[in-house]
């Protein structure tokens, strides 16, 4: 399978609260997971940390997932994550308040799951079309659903990264959890909003469809939005549809 994941600091944070990482399970299924923290005293690093390592953990020692059965891991999963980071962030003072962005995909032959909180955005990309399979939990993402905003409106908003969800901030959440066929597909991206606030989707649309592979289009994705600045943290996992099977 081809398949990458980077992160980057940037060049205006004094740590990276971004975590990326991707895991087969037992029967080769695979699994993409992308954080981005928040909170003071390094506690953001803590809370992506957290949220990513107990969902690839989960998910590792796990056998056949079938489609079926993907929505309610998710679900599950993520509550419980979220539940660990609370708790937590309950218990310490340094840590209070913290929390964490997720996107997670479960990915198969046919289709994918894709679950997020917050910002963190799964696409889906081919040729001619890039798609953003989920939903930004962001005061601006809201005002461009209702159609208050334009993307260019929202792109230059001064409250673009204020989220209206994220994990471990409460005691209950509510993942957005979808399901998308990956037929005539070419690229499935996870990605941090370190990416997304420098490149447009038709730049990461390009660069990714003109790559010779995955690591050389996720690098030249990461070094374009350095150009330009790379005020966040900003990471990437890209996995190409076209180079492997899929259980």
């Amino acid at each position: 399978m081809n398949i990458t994941a980077i992160t980057h600091q940037g060049f205006h944070r004094n740590h990276n609260e971004d975590y990326v990482q991707y895991v087969y399970n037992q029967t080769n299924q695979l699994l993409m997971v992308a954080c981005d923290g928040m909170g003071g005293h390094n506690a953001g690093e803590v809370a992506s940390t957290i949220a990513c390592n107990s969902l690839i953990e989960s998910f590792k020692a796990t056998n056949l997932i079938t489609k079926d059965q993907a929505k309610e891991w998710l679900r599950v999963q993520i509550n419980n994550v979220n539940e660990l980071i609370f708790k937590r962030s309950q218990s310490n003072d340094d840590e209070r308040g913290m929390g964490t962005t997720l996107c997670a995909a479960i990915v198969y032959h046919d289709e994918v799951w894709v679950a997020n909180i917050g910002d963190t955005r799964a696409y889906m990309i081919s040729q001619d079309k890039i798609h953003q399979m989920t939903y930004d939990h962001t005061f601006v993402g809201h005002l461009m659903r209702s159609g208050e905003l334009t993307d260019d409106e929202a792109r230059q908003h001064p409250q673009r990264n204020i989220l209206t969800k994220s994990v471990g901030t409460s005691r209950l959440i509510y993942p957005d959890i979808m399901k998308y066929s990956t037929k005539y597909k070419d690229f499935i991206l996870l990605c941090t909003d370190g990416l997304t606030d420098e490149l447009t989707d038709d730049e990461i649309k390009s660069i990714t469809n003109q790559s010779n592979d995955v690591h050389q289009a996720a690098e030249q994705l990461i070094e374009l939005a350095l150009n330009r600045g790379a005020s966040d943290n900003l990471s990437i996992i890209l996995l190409d549809l076209k180079a492997g099977d899929l259980e």
